[in-house]
């Protein structure tokens, strides 16, 4: 069965065949008729796998240097945002900060280790 993005299901049959891996066309017209789903998982998994994608470890340094400008960025904008919006007190405001940059860790450094363990698995 093919997926598609309207949630049709299509059988796989002699009549149908796959352009682009996810374009599915009637063979006897060439006419498209449905477009369906792309493996994502399976294109992350291989784009950091070094046993399939040379470039993994270029990517995958690319991309914890992406997640930590993005938690530097974090770390500044989430007590920044509050205080845009007027909320800023000496009680309050010291919280908010501790919360920003535990959050500025945490978020980007999940998705850091993530393509780090998909790179050593």
């Amino acid at each position: 069965m093919y997926y598609t993005h309207n949630l049709q299901l299509i059988p796989k049959s002699d009549e149908i065949i796959v352009k682009n891996n996810t374009e599915l066309y009637m063979a006897a017209y060439n006419v498209k008729i449905a477009e369906g789903y792309k493996d994502l998982h399976t294109v992350v998994m291989d784009f950091f796998n070094p046993k399939k994608n040379d470039m993994a470890l270029a990517y995958l340094l690319l991309y914890v240097v992406s997640m930590a400008v993005l938690a530097f960025h974090l770390w500044h904008g989430f007590a920044s945002g509050f205080q845009s919006l007027g909320l800023n007190h000496k009680r309050y405001t010291p919280i908010i900060q501790g919360i920003g940059k535990l959050f500025a860790l945490a978020v980007p450094g999940l998705f850091a280790l993530i393509t780090i363990l998909i790179y050593f698995k």
